[in-house]
């Protein structure tokens, strides 16, 4: 599977990939992700501690999406204590 930590805008058109992915993408940048054609997604707001995906996905199944959402708090937990992210300092 593929990871990108932070997509640059330059790539901005791979999350259009056939294949499972994931990738981060400034908050900044979500307008030009919205512009994208993609299908079967599913994004995690980290800062917003929110889970959400096109309707025609399917649900995880209950062990996965808890054992998701504990990770996902574990990361959000262990992210609290550093300063936040300034998304100004990513250049392309």
């Amino acid at each position: 599977h593929v990871f990108i930590p932070v997509l640059p805008t330059s790539m901005i058109d791979y999350v259009c990939a056939p294949m499972p992915f994931v990738v981060g993408v400034l908050e900044a940048h979500r307008p030009l992700l919205q512009q994208q054609p993609m299908e079967q997604c599913v994004f995690v707001e980290l800062d917003r501690g929110k889970l959400r995906g096109d309707d025609d996905v399917p649900q995880l199944p209950r062990p996965s999406r808890d054992a998701l959402f504990r990770r996902l708090e574990a990361l959000k937990s262990a992210r609290s204590g550093h300063p936040r992210y300034d998304p100004r300092q990513v250049t392309d």
